[in-house]
């Protein structure tokens, strides 16, 4: 396998930003149209494609566009999550036309939205959708389109007879500096880069590809991807945008990154008996060539495993228990010291994540909840920031490690209990920050026998004396208090 083999590896939660103007760095707005043309009058996208917009500061009748839509109901827009967190009904407006400078498009106004999950952020690329309903219905030449519902068509790519086309409003390249650059409907083609993500760990997820300097950029977010079935158009995708670790071509330079071609889209066909339920609209499809399929089923609390093996959290479908979250995270270290298809095999096997660790037997963790996962894992160097500080407790089953680095989280709870640290006799380095309450005197420390460096920072200490003759171990050269070497002896030979 080939991986970088990363120093550190520090993780931490990558979200899209959701901010977006006509004129923007692509790094400040959302995923528009690279290479695009405009939809001619047979084009899905001519009729259903939609932006929501914003009033321009300091102006009250003009509008720029910050995310795309499609129309799947006469009242009803789907859309991406990101696009709308932080908003809310009155701040932005939806477009039906071909520009944000059309003065023949029609604006109406939003009646409500709602996001699949207010924690969207916390899943990207998962579960970003959400629904706009509008307080009137659409200009009659504006036409739902029906959401294909058999996610079986794309387990398989290259099928030449496959047709997609993206959509959007958005920036047609990555900087954009004058105002025709962006906020005009455009579509091009495109292909299916992998068959559908449709697992544990990426829910019903498209990849596009294969098609540099035709895709998506900033403005596009939460637009359409159309496929052609049996001669008719379906909308199938809402676009999330790009992620390092699916996508990361997008990410080799960033002057460039909308010319790479590349685009993640939530499948919506899994979204559609949710769409109805939730927003009282009932979504026209023809049951006889677009049968509704089962949607993915998140897993009970009862099926959560009891044992430590990693594969059996990795196939634990339940986005709602922490645990998968940091499953998630620890995917991510693998995946982003990865390279090539290792990278996206570790979405899909766990057993790829596992090899890396074994090679690369290091993690740092910061904010998860639940630990558990981590205890299947080879690991011989842990960093962990933690919220609940009596789940440190459950390290005393890592056994085998080196290095340990524990602090707590921004919002602690429960009580730190020092014992654990009694287990893990191959300790070479430890490291306790932050942790007033901690009880040092419950360390067995002439009994850590392979501690060579101790840091103890923000424990409310100021010396050794706390140990009240409780001597330490031989092997201990090197003791910081507050980032301050206080003690400094000759290490013992190996």
């Amino acid at each position: 396998m080939n991986h970088k083999k990363p120093k550190q590896v520090i993780l931490f939660l990558w979200f899209l930003a959701a901010v977006g103007c006509s004129k923007s760095r692509a790094s400040e707005s959302h995923p528009s149209i690279i290479g695009g043309s405009l939809p001619d009058i047979s084009s899905p996208a001519r009729s259903s494609t939609v932006a929501l917009v914003k009033i321009r500061q300091g102006h009250t009748d003009s509008y720029s566009i910050f995310c795309s839509g499609t129309l799947i109901a006469k009242n009803l827009v789907i859309t991406a999550s990101h696009c709308l967190d932080g908003r809310d009904a009155s701040g932005f407006k939806v477009l039906f036309g071909t520009s944000d400078k059309d003065s023949s498009a029609t604006i109406i106004d939003v009646l409500e939205f709602k996001l699949f999950t207010d924690d969207w952020s916390k899943f990207s690329p998962n579960l970003d959708v959400a629904w706009v309903k509008l307080k009137q219905d659409a200009p009659p030449d504006s036409i739902p389109i029906e959401i294909f519902h058999d996610y079986n068509a794309f387990t398989t790519v290259n099928d030449s007879n496959q047709r997609f086309l993206l959509a959007g409003f958005g920036n047609q390249k990555t900087t954009c500096v004058t105002e025709d650059c962006v906020g005009t409907k455009l579509e091009v083609p495109t292909q299916l880069r992998d068959p559908i993500y449709r697992n544990s760990r990426l829910m019903s997820i498209l990849v596009f590809g294969k098609t540099p300097l035709k895709g998506i950029c900033n403005g596009d977010s939460g637009g359409p991807a159309f496929y052609k079935f049996h001669d008719k158009w379906y909308l199938i995708g809402a676009l999330n945008g790009n992620k390092e670790t699916l996508t990361p071509n997008a990410f080799q330079n960033p002057e460039q990154s909308c010319e790479s071609g590349e685009s993640i889209y939530g499948f919506v066909g899994d979204y559609a008996a949710w769409i109805e339920e939730t927003s009282g609209v009932t979504l026209a499809y023809d049951e006889d060539l677009n049968q509704r399929q089962a949607t993915i089923a998140v897993m009970p609390e009862s099926e959560r495993p009891q044992s430590n093996d990693f594969a059996s959290w990795f196939a634990y479908n339940n986005y709602l228990d922490e645990a998968w979250y940091t499953v998630d995270n620890i995917i991510r270290v693998a995946a982003t010291a990865s390279e090539g298809e290792d990278r996206l095999a570790m979405y899909r096997d766990p057993h790829r994540v596992i090899d890396y660790f074994k090679e690369n037997p290091t993690l740092e963790l910061v904010s998860v909840t639940d630990i558990r996962p981590i205890l299947g894992l080879p690991l011989e160097s842990l960093y962990l920031v933690l919220n609940d500080l009596s789940a440190y407790s459950l390290l005393a089953q890592l056994k085998h490690l080196r290095i340990l680095k524990i602090a707590p989280g921004l919002f602690q709870s429960g009580s730190f209990d020092a014992s654990f640290i009694n287990e893990l006799k191959e300790l070479r380095y430890l490291s306790l920050s932050d942790l007033p309450s901690a009880d040092l005197t419950k360390i067995n420390w002439q009994e850590m026998s392979n501690l060579r460096e101790l840091h103890l920072n923000n424990l409310g200490i100021d010396n050794l004396d706390f140990l009240e003759g409780i001597p330490l171990p031989s092997a201990l050269s090197k003791v910081y208090i507050d980032h301050k070497l206080i003690r400094l002896t000759p290490p013992l030979a190996n």
